[in-house]
Parts: C-alpha cells; structure tokens; sequence
C-alpha cells in the first residue's frame, strides 16, 4: 500500500448490495450529492468533514498521453483493422478522423477513442472467437 495505489471494497455483502441497487434513485443521489442514504446513516458517528467531503477524485491515468504516445501503433491498428471497418455499432471513418485530428493537435482528446477501442477488443476475444475456444 506504501508504494501503489489502495482500492477498498468494504461493501462486498450480496444482500447489501442488492438493497442498496434496490433503492429510489433519490436515496442514491439528491442535489448532487452521491451517497445519500450512506451520508445520512454516519451522521453523528463520522465527523461532518469528512461524511460531507465532495472532493475526492479517482486515480487519473494519463490516458491521453499514452494514446497519443506508447499506444499510437496498438490503436492505429484496431482502427484501421478490417475486423474494426465490419462492426456496425460506430462510424469508422468518423473514430478514425478523431484521432487522427487528436494525435495532430486539431481536436482534444475524447475518452469515447479508447472506450471504443476496449469495445472492439472485447467483441475480438468474447464474440469474434471460434466456438469452442477456450473450452476445457
């Protein structure tokens, strides 16, 4: 935990889960504020500081970065694939002028590029796949 990033996953009990899912919409998230029944449950055991904070940011990755430098060849080459053109679920030509115009700098980096790119990876190993592939 001293040297990577910690995730925790302190709600793992299935019956809460499925309460919690069952909720109204309003019991999530009212006003913008995440966590509504959570929040409310605390108060008075957990400091207001803390049971109120709307600052907490996710890890950010530099997802940006990587596709316009490490990952350029890996995702000019599933969009470009012939496997990627036969998909109908996007505009081909449109994913790939995106990000054509984003590695020239003409267009900011959109993260629909990459989850696009794990859409077609996950159709290549789950849909694409011979029957009986994998099977023991």
């Amino acid at each position: 935990m001293a040297f990577s990033i910690e995730s925790r996953v302190p709600y793992l009990d299935v019956r809460l889960a499925e309460y919690i899912a069952g909720l109204p919409l309003n019991q999530k998230i009212r006003h913008g504020v995440t966590k509504w029944s959570l929040r409310n449950a605390i108060r008075g055991l957990v400091p207001d500081s803390i049971r109120c904070r709307s600052d907490k940011m996710g890890f950010v990755t530099p997802e940006e970065k990587w596709m316009k430098n490490e990952l350029r060849g890996f995702m000019e080459e599933i969009f470009s694939s012939e496997r990627f053109r036969a998909r109908p679920y996007w505009n081909t030509d449109a994913v790939r002028e995106n990000y054509s115009a984003f590695l020239e700098d003409t267009s900011t980096y959109s993260p629909e590029l990459w989850r696009i790119a794990c859409t077609e990876l996950w159709l290549r190993t789950f849909i694409d796949r011979p029957s009986g592939a994998g099977a023991a």
